[in-house]
């Protein structure tokens, strides 16, 4: 396995809870349109991709971590300045 940074892409977790925040806000203009309705099926498809979207929030919440701690389990040493 190379350890080469630039063989590998990664997403920003800045633009990643970016992203979240955006479909949370389109979920949620949804949501106030179809509060009028009795599409009871259109507001539980609604209701599922919220819940969704709150538990992939959740996880990455729970699952960050540091550059530091990233460097540490894979035994990298910081560079001594001169």
């Amino acid at each position: 396995m190379s350890r080469d940074w630039n063989e590998h892409k990664y997403n920003s977790s800045e633009n990643l809870w970016s992203w979240i925040d955006e479909q949370s806000g389109r979920n949620d203009r949804r949501l106030e349109v179809a509060k009028d309705c009795d599409a009871k099926d259109y507001k539980n498809v609604l209701m599922g991709r919220f819940e969704m979207l709150e538990s992939l929030a959740d996880w990455i919440t729970e699952n960050e971590t540091t550059l530091g701690e990233i460097a540490e389990r894979w035994g990298l040493k910081q560079k001594e300045e001169d």
